[in-house]
């Protein structure tokens, strides 16, 4: 097989796509048993303003919705070919099932260690992280177009929020902290309304 689709591999919990430019933003991640390092509020707002600058293909300082799906849609066919690399052991331009099984297994070893608290944090001050820490201030600008001011500003609230002990920095366990408070308001979110009972 040539190719594997973005089904199959996700279907090995080994596709994670973000909302935007993930990848070109972040800092490259730590080697296997090493911790992330904190991340500044100075070098997420410069990370920021690249990320935007970077999808502002007009150049006009407001990021339309088109801008944004092209951005997405770009930054989602860089990870496919980056996973496929990290696949394709061997290089040889395609994926055989020894190397599917080996990915498979490896992912399933990662979410094991998320669900025992080892896990090392990825979404660092990227897009990942960013775009974590911005849904809440950005949730008005969904089908409108964001200027850079407020984009970058709602990525420093989200980093604000999270950093509880308000040293600028984000240490790997606020940032854990944080995804842990981002799942629980996504779960009550999607969790439906409880209809009272009729009396």
């Amino acid at each position: 097989m040539k190719r594997l689709t973005a089904i199959a591999l996700s279907s090995v919990g080994l596709l994670s796509i973000g909302t935007m430019a993930i990848a070109q933003s972040a800092p490259q991640p730590p080697q296997r048993g090493e911790a992330r390092p904190p991340m500044d509020r100075a070098s997420l707002e410069k990370r920021l303003a690249t990320m935007f600058d970077a999808a502002d293909t007009n150049r006009d300082g407001v990021l339309s919705v088109e801008e944004r799906k092209a951005h997405q849609a770009q930054n989602r066919d860089k990870m496919r070919d980056a996973m496929f690399a990290r696949l394709d052991a061997n290089k040889d331009g395609s994926i055989s099932k020894a190397e599917f099984t080996e990915a498979g297994a490896m992912a399933g070893g990662h979410q094991r260690r998320g669900h025992e608290g080892k896990r090392r944090g990825h979404g660092g001050p990227g897009m990942g992280g960013g775009m974590m820490m911005m849904g809440r201030e950005l949730a008005a600008y969904r089908d409108k177009p964001i200027p850079r001011a407020t984009f970058i500003q709602a990525g420093l609230a989200g980093f604000d929020r999270m950093d509880t002990n308000r040293d600028g920095k984000i240490s790997p366990e606020e940032r854990q902290a944080g995804r842990k408070a981002m799942m629980e308001r996504r779960n009550t979110d999607q969790r439906p309304a409880q209809t009272p009972p009729v009396r």
